[in-house]
């Protein structure tokens, strides 16, 4: 408020200084720029943020309307076109279509962005697994044609999708807000340079910091543009098969035949895979065969042993037991016999 009043009291001295005379005319006329100019510096300068305030709201102004034409010329002149591709692929010959395919990017000036290749790997049978590959490439946009076309010769291919991305408005949005960005920029520098407190110089020292960072986002944001622009995208899943798959319809009959074929084929693999099954693990089941025969041989014997050992304990016992008869049955005989020899003395007295 203070440096307000001091511009207010300068100006009213600019005044009483113009009504001089004519001959002080042209001196006055260089003071009052002079003053003039100090006056706006003050005012300027005096409050950091109001000024940097108003240059942004001028700058944005003229921007805004250089942006807009820039924006509908840019639209007209060219296009800003993102293409991808997919492709699923069919190959007998993995090793000799993966050669093939990184000649041909390399011929047409693309590279391989992203690689994912199955190695050679057996099943429990002993045989090769079917092998497959993920592959994402960027070629020329000028040569997306010839390179597709490429793949299908060198391949069977079972899918092809295409797809087309205009991001012409966004690619002009960012270019404006990055010259828009630009022009503030040098208009804080020049502020800067003029500047003579210390509160405008950290004012437009951080307006200066966030620019220089969003101009770095907006350019970081323009290179991805132009490579997705420039290179398009081509994602191939290549899959290794013993057959192609058909493509053309075919008719009942040849349906019945293939399938019978196809039957006959799966039967003689299986009976194949199962014989190979029983040579490989031979090993295991004879010898669990050999175990399991001593195993029975032994408790064979143990049961056996068992049986004679309680039948000869039952053999004994029953001979035991006619014994102890017998030797009962003499004591009775030889008790009854007694008595008769020895008659009782009552019998005796008569």
């Amino acid at each position: 408020m203070r440096k307000y009043w001091l511009c207010i009291a300068i100006a009213g001295v600019l005044t009483i200084i113009s009504g001089c005379g004519a001959g002080n005319g042209s001196k006055s006329s260089a003071n009052e720029g002079y003053i003039m100019e100090t006056a706006a510096g003050a005012m300027e300068y005096g409050d950091a943020g109001l000024s940097v305030e108003r240059e942004m709201k001028f700058e944005d102004a003229a921007a805004g309307a250089a942006s807009g034409t820039e924006n509908r010329a840019t639209v007209e002149t060219g296009r800003k076109l993102i293409k991808t591709a997919s492709m699923d692929v069919e190959t007998e010959q993995f090793e000799q279509l993966m050669t093939a395919l990184e000649t041909q990017i390399k011929q047409i000036g693309g590279y391989i962005e992203d690689e994912t290749v199955s190695g050679n790997q057996l099943d429990w049978q002993g045989n090769p697994m079917m092998r497959w590959a993920d592959l994402t490439v960027r070629v020329p946009k000028d040569r997306l044609d010839e390179f597709l076309n490429g793949v299908e010769s060198a391949g069977n291919v079972i899918r092809r999708s295409e797809n087309t991305q205009d991001v012409t408005l966004q690619y002009s949005d960012i270019e404006s807000h990055k010259k828009t960005l630009k022009i503030e920029q040098d208009r804080l520098w020049a502020l800067l340079e003029k500047a003579d407190s210390m509160d405008s110089i950290i004012a437009l020292e951080e307006r200066l910091s966030d620019i220089r960072y969003e101009l770095e986002s907006y350019e970081s944001q323009l290179r991805l543009y132009d490579n997705q622009i420039e290179y398009s995208q081509v994602t191939l899943n290549i899959n290794e098969v013993k057959r192609y798959t058909e493509a053309v319809p075919e008719s009942a009959g040849e349906q019945i035949l293939k399938g019978l074929s196809d039957n006959g084929r799966r039967l003689a693999e299986g009976v194949k895979n199962f014989g190979i099954c029983v040579i490989i693990t031979s090993p295991f089941w004879i010898t669990a065969a050999v175990i399991g025969a001593v195993i029975g041989c032994l408790v064979w014997k143990l049961r056996k042993t068992f049986r004679k050992r309680k039948s000869g304990k039952i053999r004994i016992g029953r001979k035991a037991d006619t014994e102890v008869s017998q030797v009962k049955l003499q004591d009775h005989d030889h008790m009854q016999g007694g008595e008769k020899d020895n008659p009782a003395p009552d019998q005796r007295k008569q």
